[in-house]
């Protein structure tokens, strides 16, 4: 009888599946010609697709294996996480460790413990503060921060920093040491303001003496801006000659004059000479008394 065969196919290789051969362990694809991912675990993958049908080996993923772990993750298939490695640099893909070192408060070979023992920081080497423990705890594995309070003698958020309280005479000191700055700054500003007015009067002045003086030289008094009378308004007063001119005064209108002493000796007085207008003063003669 003649007939079709009804040996299946598959749709990526038409071919009979009896046709294809059975590829040795690590090879695939037609006639085995492709090598199967060495990530395969066990080596396997599918003869026809080449996938790792058994899985792939620590440290990659996909079909096929030939992705390796990335974005922090690690371990068979990456589905494990890396911790705190240094500045979130990848782990190792095997097994996770940090290669460089682990990020402050964490340690251990994977950076996934949090520092203990009162310590804190990179590679958990600080020591913590001055903490005031009440349940067990410790100061923060970063930062160092106490989780409440000081003890006593302590302040800062470490509780790092020695504290000494202030007695009542430090307030008393500080007090007074604020207010007596306080009236010294008033006190020179006061002064200052005082200075600045009197510079400011002293300038005032000396801008305006100047204008004051060439007022004074506009008002300079002339002859033209007077108020005196000119020549023509009075007559000439002639004064060469006395009055005795028109008098006619001459020396024969006077008389020797005698006068009788008391020891009866005439006392001859000159009367006065006008001559031309002149008065000429008169000339005594000598006056004879004897003593009473």
């Amino acid at each position: 009888m003649g007939g079709t065969s009804s040996t299946p196919t598959t749709e990526l290789n038409p071919r009979p599946l009896m046709d294809i051969p059975i590829c040795p362990s690590g090879r695939y694809g037609y006639n085995c010609q492709e090598n199967c991912s060495m990530n395969c675990l066990h080596g396997g993958c599918d003869r026809i697709l080449g996938q790792c049908f058994m899985g792939c080996e620590v440290g990659w993923k996909g079909k096929t294996c030939l992705t390796k772990c990335d974005g922090g993750t690690y371990g068979a298939d990456c589905r494990y996480h890396c911790g705190h490695c240094l500045d979130k640099q990848q782990c190792d893909v095997i097994d996770g460790s940090c290669l460089n070192g682990c990020s402050r408060g964490y340690s251990g070979a994977k950076c996934t413990e949090i520092c203990r023992n009162n310590t804190y920081g990179p590679g958990c080497s600080l020591k913590c503060g001055n903490c005031l423990y009440q349940n067990g705890e410790q100061c923060h594995h970063v930062t160092g921060k106490c989780p409440s309070e000081c003890a006593e003698g302590y302040k800062g958020k470490r509780c790092d920093e020695v504290y000494v309280p202030c007695s009542s005479s430090d307030v008393d000191t500080g007090s007074s040491i604020l207010a007596f700055l306080a009236a010294s700054v008033l006190f020179t500003s006061v002064v200052l303001n005082i200075v600045l007015i009197k510079k400011r009067k002293q300038r005032n002045n000396i801008e305006t003496q100047p204008k004051q003086e060439e007022e004074y030289e506009d008002a300079t008094w002339s002859p033209e801006g007077s108020d005196a009378h000119p020549a023509s308004d009075y007559e000439p007063m002639n004064i060469s000659s006395p009055v005795y001119e028109a008098a006619n005064i001459t020396s024969s209108n006077y008389e020797p004059m005698n006068i009788i002493s008391t020891d009866n000796e005439a006392a001859n007085i000159t009367s006065p000479v006008y001559e031309n207008g002149n008065i000429i003063p008169p000339v005594n003669e000598a006056v004879n008394t004897t003593s009473l």
